[in-house]
């Protein structure tokens, strides 16, 4: 985390991070909020993970499909692509 926000500084941007998670165990790497929206992040070492992340149909539960800008999957295959409305890339869009 401590990377992604020197980044952000480094943009000349404040950008909050955070994490969640509840007690059902639903987590979610990085949470970005932006304006009154998130855009959500979760890290996945395997270059073919699956698209389907419970973090990230808890928070879109909980806040609304509206105030999800995204949900990406970080990997470490270079480009980006969209599987059922995860994009899988290897880069954060910052606000």
């Amino acid at each position: 985390m401590g990377q992604l926000l020197r980044a952000s500084a480094n943009r000349g941007l404040a950008t909050d991070v955070y994490y969640y998670r509840d007690h059902h165990g639903h987590e979610v790497d990085f949470v970005i909020p932006v304006a009154e929206k998130l855009r959500l992040y979760e890290c996945k070492w395997s270059e073919a993970p699956d698209t389907r992340v419970r973090g990230f149909d808890e928070i879109t539960r909980l806040v609304g499909e509206g105030n999800v800008l995204a949900r990406t999957l970080l990997t470490p295959v270079r480009g980006t692509r969209t599987v059922r409305g995860v994009t899988i890339g290897d880069t954060i869009e910052w606000p």
